[in-house]
């Protein structure tokens, strides 16, 4: 059972156990609240009211719908749009489970710093010294590659998909080596968390709620995977903005690269601003990088704690026999898939995607190589990235981005992308005009597919 599943099934148990009529002056029923996470049953009335009843509150989370939206205190009307949206008016009904994010920090957890020490000089140079002793590579058993930070409590941060279906993972810079547990896990977000006792130095949060378009920022990581030393790129924020899922997202131009997935954003004094969760390429560009923004992703960090992965059968999974006939392609998943994307893009006022014949044979070259070879991602063992393999097909396009995912059916695949925010993103993306869909049948039962999107 997933995490946001979880909530919405004890949502749905509230409504009956703690409904009732609203009470003359608003109120939560789990206070007094402490600095960090708070859960507590609202007893009616409007977003105004509950954040008098909660002083201190930073922003309010709930269930609806199948996903976790956010109403963040002071912020601008277009920011809570979507708590807004399923909440007309901002009046929240009596028995609401609400997740109250206060001010202050939570035990465990470095302290968001407003300011730096007087003695420090704010840098792309500070940024980048801070970011990288605090910053390791993540490897996972089948040898996929990704980038986490150390944030204190034996705590490393990193990307979900990153860590999918593990349960311990190697770290390594230049100062250590690590073997650290899966602990928790925040799908809907994509964000994970990695428990690993260490000497590192934590890195500081910042503030991502004043960032503004100009502001300088830099990415730490281990761009495409390569070596012990992480690497950095610096550039400014473009913009920051809300998901269709109410996730704040920071986009900037630093130059981001695949293996950076996971790693931080940090300001000019080393602060953590956001998570990079994911990436478009565009041509004669560096490219355009995404980020969570710290303040999801603090506010998540409580229920990933709840939600570690299942443990694994032990010992390896027995390797599928491939039939002498080539893989299949499965027409009705890649049928579901394509409705699927269309449908939640009408849901948002975009337009349809074309399906483009090319990337439908490029999707379902890349689907069948991960079974044939063993492997799943991005980039195969030939080093190709998803651009060099359009490239090498001539395929034309300015911006383009890549989604793999394995599922029992179209429909599970299509919903366990929507439930993680950069693949989301890519089926929602405002640039993109075709898309290429494979969907290979596996030996042994589900699919494999590749979304391949373009402008």
């Amino acid at each position: 059972m997933t995490l946001l599943r979880l909530v919405i099934i004890v949502l749905a148990v509230s409504l009956v156990s703690f409904g009732r009529a609203r009470a003359d002056t608003p109120s939560f029923n789990g206070g007094p609240f402490t600095a960090g996470i708070n859960v507590a049953v609202f007893s009616g009335g409007s977003i105004d009211e509950a954040v008098a009843a909660a002083p201190g509150a930073e922003s309010f989370w709930t269930a609806v719908g199948g996903r976790l939206i956010g109403y963040r205190v002071g912020a601008p009307t277009f920011v809570n749009s979507s708590f807004l949206a399923a909440f007309p008016g901002g009046n929240v009904g009596a028995g609401t489970i609400m997740i109250v994010l206060l001010s202050g920090e939570p035990s465990g957890s470095p302290p968001r710093t407003n300011a730096p020490d007087s003695a420090t000089t704010c840098s792309i140079s500070t940024a980048s010294r801070a970011a990288i002793s605090s910053t390791v590579k993540v490897t996972t058993s089948a040898g996929g590659v990704g980038t986490a930070f150390y944030i204190g409590g034996s705590e490393f941060l990193t990307a979900a998909h990153v860590v999918s279906g593990e349960t311990s993972v190697t770290l390594a810079s230049d100062l250590v080596t690590l073997t650290a547990r899966v602990t928790g896990v925040s799908p809907a977000l994509d964000v994970a968390i990695l428990t690993a006792t260490t000497t590192l130095k934590p890195l500081m949060w910042g503030d991502s709620r004043t960032l503004t378009a100009g502001d300088s920022v830099v990415v730490a990581g281990y761009a495409a995977g390569l070596g012990t030393s992480a690497g950095v790129t610096s550039g400014l924020v473009s913009r920051t903005f809300e998901d269709g899922a109410g996730t704040t997202i920071i986009q900037t131009d630093a130059a981001v690269s695949p293996g950076n997935s996971g790693g931080p954003v940090v300001d000019l004094c080393g602060r953590v601003l956001g998570l990079v969760s994911s990436k478009l390429v565009g041509l004669g560009v560096e490219g355009i990088g995404f980020a969570i923004a710290e303040t999801d992703v603090r506010a998540t960090l409580s229920l990933a704690r709840s939600n570690a992965p299942a443990p694994l059968p032990t010992g390896p999974p027995p390797r599928p026999t491939l039939p002498d006939e080539p893989l299949a392609h499965d027409t009705t998943a890649e049928s579901v898939l394509f409705a699927s994307i269309n449908e939640e893009r009408a849901a948002v006022g975009l337009p349809a995607l074309t399906l483009d014949p090319e990337l439908v044979a490029l999707s379902r070259a890349h689907s069948r190589d991960m079974i044939e070879r063993d492997f799943f991602a991005h980039t195969n063992p030939d080093g190709e990235d998803p651009f060099d393999r359009m490239h090498a097909a001539g395929v034309e396009f300015g911006y383009a981005a890549e989604n793999i995912v394995a599922g029992q059916s179209g429909a599970s695949a299509h919903a366990t992308l929507m439930a993680s925010a950069p693949h989301r993103a890519n089926i929602l993306g405002e640039r993109y005009t075709r898309v290429g869909i494979g969907a290979i049948n596996r030996p042994g039962g589900g699919v494999i597919v590749t979304e391949m999107f373009v402008d």
